[in-house]
């Protein structure tokens, strides 16, 4: 970024920039695949122009060959999408099809709210892109773990749904995502010379 940039050579003379590449690369080879991660977009974030990241991984056709043997290459059962009043689960699954339309109040142990808040934090000036790709980090062991929602990637994770009746799902990360299942939504015959 130092070389390519148009704003390299600042970058490089900056002490936070600075700052923030020595403290990724002092606790390195503690940290998990997702906490690096999220460190490296929040050290590239210093740009705060929104293009300089890497980009999800669901954008770039998915996950490179040297990273699906860890916790990038798994997945949870569901997609989730956001919405202006929520983190919604749009697809589930076979065994999870009842979730399909629920809205998560929490994943793992963090409230959807603050993932929701947390993911523009690494990607600084780019709402709409964070906002669009944040279910996917919703979904993603990986980014979970890097965000404090799971300490295990490997693990179960819970994903708790908001509403009257709450209740909570126990969603097994898979090396291979099943075929999901579409939320459905009931549409309405528009009448013949109307306007939408």
């Amino acid at each position: 970024a130092e070389k390519t940039h148009p704003r390299g050579r600042e970058a490089a003379a900056d002490e936070t920039w600075r700052g923030r590449w020595s403290r990724l690369a002092a606790g390195a080879d503690t940290l998990s695949d997702g906490a690096y991660f999220i460190g490296l977009r929040r050290g590239l974030g210093w740009f705060g122009d929104g293009h300089t990241t890497p980009l999800p991984f669901e954008f770039t056709g998915g996950v490179p060959d040297a990273l699906k043997g860890g916790a990038f290459g798994l997945s949870l059962p569901v997609r989730i999408a956001l919405f202006h009043d929520g983190a919604f689960v749009t697809a589930a699954g076979p065994a999870d099809r009842a979730l399909r339309g629920a809205r998560s109040s929490h994943v793992g142990s963090v409230r959807s709210e603050d993932l929701i808040r947390a993911i523009p934090q690494d990607w600084p000036e780019n709402q709409p892109w964070a906002h669009r790709w944040s279910g996917f980090s919703m979904t993603s062991p990986a980014h979970l773990q890097g965000l404090g929602a799971v300490t295990d990637p490997r693990r179960p994770v819970r994903l708790t749904i908001a509403g009257p009746g709450s209740r909570q799902a126990e969603l097994s990360p898979l090396a291979r995502s099943p075929d999901l299942i579409e939320t459905t939504r009931p549409t309405t015959a528009v009448p013949s010379g109307a306007s939408p």
